[in-house]
């Protein structure tokens, strides 16, 4: 495992080598940093299930902006969709973790390092500098591709990268739309018109692939639900 890595408790940032005197991601000071290891004592990673086969990882109590990953339990294997903030040892190992985007990469290093699971990046993320130093447990993927029964298919837009997963009756949306207080938007955090352009298309794809379940970055919903809700805020 890496000497010293740190993790940011404004936004759940991972940063590996040093405490930063800013934080690269969400801006936070120094002393909003703490170690992994304090991390790791002081939060654990939950797995609540939200569809048949699929569980909802999160950290407890709540880590920053808490951006929810996800497990899957497939006939070939478990697979993660994104990583939580928190490494945590008791998690049911995963045997692999792939990304829809570079932006939470949490604490996939010493995931890779604990259990000997792969790490897989879209491509075209890994050019960020987020994503840097990383690169050491990282594999880089492109396109649409399988593995284990899970298929992805990229769809630019929120970053070039960006790519959604499903897997049977569930599709993997993270944050192309998120939690706004009570209500939700496209996330603004990218390009406008590609960012809607990307929702259009997982919804395209969920409506051929008959999903119904939503995995987000800020909690699961159904199908329908977030269909009417892009629906909605396209109207706006």
């Amino acid at each position: 495992m890496v000497a010293e890595q740190y993790v940011c408790l404004c936004c759940g940032y991972n940063m590996i080598g040093h405490a930063p005197d800013v934080c690269p991601f969400c801006g936070a000071g120094k002393e909003s940093f703490i170690s992994a290891d304090q991390c790791s004592e002081k939060f654990k990673v939950t797995e609540e299930q939200v569809a048949d086969g699929v569980f909802e990882l999160c950290s407890s109590p709540k880590l920053g902006l808490e951006h929810h990953a996800y497990s899957i339990e497939s006939e070939q294997g478990r697979v993660c969709i994104d990583c939580p903030s928190c490494f945590d040892h008791r998690v049911e190992p995963p045997d692999i973790i792939s990304f829809t985007h570079h932006h939470f990469l949490g604490a996939c290093n010493m995931y890779s390092d604990y259990f000997k699971c792969s790490i897989a990046v879209p491509e075209a993320d890994t050019r960020n500098y987020i994503a840097a130093p990383f690169l050491p447990w990282i594999t880089k993927i492109k396109g649409d591709f399988s593995f284990n029964d899970v298929e992805a298919m990229w769809i630019d837009g929120h970053t070039k990268g960006f790519t959604a997963y499903f897997w049977h009756d569930v599709g993997f949306a993270c944050d192309l739309i998120i939690a706004n207080g009570d209500n939700f938007m496209i996330n603004p955090y990218g390009p406008k018109v590609p960012t809607m352009d990307a929702c259009r298309e997982f919804e395209e794809e969920g409506k051929k692939r008959n999903i119904q379940t939503v995995c987000t970055s800020h909690g699961s919903m159904s199908f329908d639900k977030w269909s009417d809700t892009f629906k909605f805020l396209l109207s706006k």
